[in-house]
C-alpha cells in the first residue's frame, strides 16, 4: 500500500471513524498475543477478582447491566460506585445499579449529567486522543473526573466484555469482507452515504482475513478483539482524568460456542451472572447517553458531509458520530 497524502489519510481516517468508531491508519494495532481461555467459571472468577485493586484505591462505574454487576462481589466493601442518569431521561438503571451495591456493600453513588456536561468534555478528550469520539466516551471520562475528585486513583469498568466474551453476536460470524463491512456500517454509519469523500475499509478488513476453499473471508472474532467498536476509547476516557483503567474483562476470552453465541450473546457470562445473583440478568440497556440531544447537535458546518444527508430520523449514536466527526475537523483542520 502506498502512502497517502493528507488528504487520502483524511478520507481513509474518517471512513474508518464511520465505520467502526475509530481511525486505524496511523494508528496500527500492535501485535499481541490471544488473551487466555479459563477452563471453568471458577477460572473466571479468579482472573476478576485478582484484576481489581483491594487498596481501596479504586471506585467502580457501575450501571444495571450484567458486565459490571459481575464485578461487584469482587471490589472491597464500602467502594464507590458510580451510576450516570440524566433528568431528561426517565429510564435510568439507578434501582438495579442500587441493587446490586446493597447487596456487596457498596457505597452508591448516583451521577447526574447534563447535556451541558457531556458537551464541555469532547474537545478536550479529541485532542488528547487524536480522533473523535465513540458516544460513550465523555459519559465515561466524566465517572472517572468524578472518582479522582472523590480521591480515588483508579476506575473499575465492565468495559471490553462485548469484544472478548461474544458480544455484537451479529458482526461474529466468519464472512466476506463487503459482507462484514456491510455488518459493520449498519452497526455504525456507512461513510459513503455521509462523506462527500469517502473510502472503503478494505485495507482494514486486509490485515484480519484468511483463505478457506473458494472465499476469503474476515475472522471476525479477532477484528472485534484487536479494534473492537470502542478501540482505546474508555482508556482514553478514564486516562484523561488521571485514573487508571481496570478492566478485568479485557484480561480472558471466554471461548464459546458460535452457534450458541449467536442465539444467546455471552452465554459464559450470563452463567456466572446466573451464579452470583440467582437470576438470568436484565435486558441490556447499553452505557446510557444523553439521548435528549439527538434534536439538539448543530449541523455540520465543516463541508465534509453530503449536501443531501438528511439525518432527521436518525438516533443519537448516528447523530453524535457524525457531530464528534464535524467538530474534530474543525479542532484540527489547517
Amino acid at each position: 500500500m502506498q502512502d497517502a497524502g493528507p488528504q487520502d489519510l483524511r478520507v481513509r481516517q474518517y471512513s474508518e471513524y464511520l465505520t467502526f468508531r475509530s481511525f486505524y491508519t496511523g494508528y496500527p494495532v500492535p501485535p499481541r498475543e490471544p488473551p487466555p481461555i479459563p477452563a471453568s467459571d471458577d477460572d473466571i472468577i479468579d482472573i476478576i477478582r485478582g484484576a481489581i485493586p483491594q487498596d481501596g484505591s479504586a471506585a467502580v462505574l457501575m450501571s444495571g447491566g450484567m458486565d459490571s454487576a459481575i464485578l461487584a462481589p469482587f471490589l472491597p466493601r464500602g467502594s464507590a460506585a458510580y451510576t450516570m442518569y440524566y433528568d431528561e431521561v426517565p429510564l435510568n438503571e439507578l434501582d438495579l445499579a442500587r441493587s446490586y451495591c446493597d447487596r456487596f456493600g457498596l457505597r452508591h453513588i448516583p451521577l447526574r449529567v447534563t447535556g451541558a456536561d457531556y458537551l464541555g468534555v469532547v474537545d478536550d478528550l479529541m485532542r488528547r486522543k487524536g480522533m473523535p469520539l465513540s458516544p460513550a466516551e465523555p459519559v465515561f471520562h466524566l465517572g472517572a473526573r468524578a472518582a479522582m475528585l472523590d480521591g480515588h486513583t483508579a476506575l473499575v469498568t465492565g468495559s471490553a466484555a462485548d469484544a472478548m466474551h461474544g458480544g455484537f453476536a451479529k458482526l461474529r460470524p466468519h464472512v466476506t469482507a463487503p459482507t462484514f463491512a456491510y455488518r459493520l456500517q449498519k452497526t455504525c454509519l456507512d461513510p459513503a452515504l455521509v462523506l462527500k469523500q469517502a473510502s472503503g475499509i478494505a485495507h482494514v478488513l486486509a490485515d484480519f482475513s484468511y483463505e478457506t476453499p473458494g472465499k476469503t473471508r474476515i475472522d471476525a472474532d479477532r477484528f472485534l478483539w484487536r479494534v473492537g467498536l470502542e478501540r482505546f476509547a474508555h482508556d482514553n476516557a478514564i486516562g484523561a482524568a488521571g485514573l487508571q483503567h481496570v478492566v478485568p474483562h479485557a484480561l480472558f476470552s471466554t471461548g464459546f460456542d458460535a452457534a450458541r453465541n449467536l442465539t444467546t450473546s455471552k452465554y459464559r457470562l450470563r452463567e456466572i451472572y446466573h451464579r452470583i445473583y440467582g437470576a438470568d440478568p436484565p435486558k441490556k440497556l447499553g452505557m446510557q447517553k444523553p439521548v435528549f440531544l439527538r434534536r439538539k447537535l448543530p449541523s455540520p458546518t465543516s463541508g465534509l458531509v453530503r449536501d443531501d444527508l438528511d439525518m432527521t430520523a436518525w438516533g443519537f449514536n448516528e447523530r453524535v458520530l457524525v457531530y464528534f466527526l464535524d467538530r474534530f475537523h474543525h479542532l484540527t483542520a489547517g
